[in-house]
């Protein structure tokens, strides 16, 4: 039961700090990259089922409590997030001994970019764009929810990693798996 009570506690702290840097910081830069600073957190110090928690539950919360502009005429982005922030807690839990840290990082990095860009190229605008290409905010969108987010996922594993180095060594903190 105590692991139990530790994993829950840890998740929805994370998850409520992930919600409030939505709201409270401002600027895609400097969100982006405290967001998956925390979806790392999340996983490293819950494993990987509370990193995937966190990194689903967190858009959808956003969305649920204000959504942004391009989500409100477009929802079908929605899941291309949470996709997105998956991919990124998936890869760098599985790789965070084989490859040793930020190598791991790097490619899950990539990942979730490539995947967020791929999704809305080729899934999202083509069949759900309408009123996106009617705003001419396609283009826009294009970035901020695809090479964007590869940067600010790059910039977020180079966060994590310099803070990891000091926070694996808490007793009890990191997730035994």
């Amino acid at each position: 039961m105590k692991n139990y009570t530790k994993f829950i506690t840890r998740t929805a702290v994370l998850l409520a700090l992930c919600v409030v840097v939505q709201f409270a910081v401002s600027g895609q830069w400097v969100k982006g990259p405290l967001v998956n600073t925390i979806l790392l957190v999340a996983a490293m110090t819950t494993g990987l089922s509370g990193g995937v928690l966190v990194a689903v539950l967190n858009p959808l919360l956003v969305f649920l409590i204000a959504a942004p502009a391009p989500m409100k005429l477009c929802p079908q982005i929605l899941p291309v997030v949470m996709i997105g922030n998956v991919v990124l807690v998936v890869i760098a839990w599985a790789l965070r001994k084989p490859l040793n840290g930020i190598v791991g990082l790097a490619v899950a990095a990539v990942a979730k970019g490539l995947a967020m860009m791929a999704l809305i190229s080729w899934v999202v605008l083509p069949m759900f764009g309408e009123k996106l290409v009617a705003k001419g905010i396609d283009a826009t969108v294009k970035v901020m929810f695809g090479v964007t987010q590869l940067y600010t996922a790059a910039i977020g594993c180079v966060v994590f990693f310099v803070i990891w180095q000091v926070l694996k060594k808490v007793p009890h903190l990191a997730e035994e798996a």
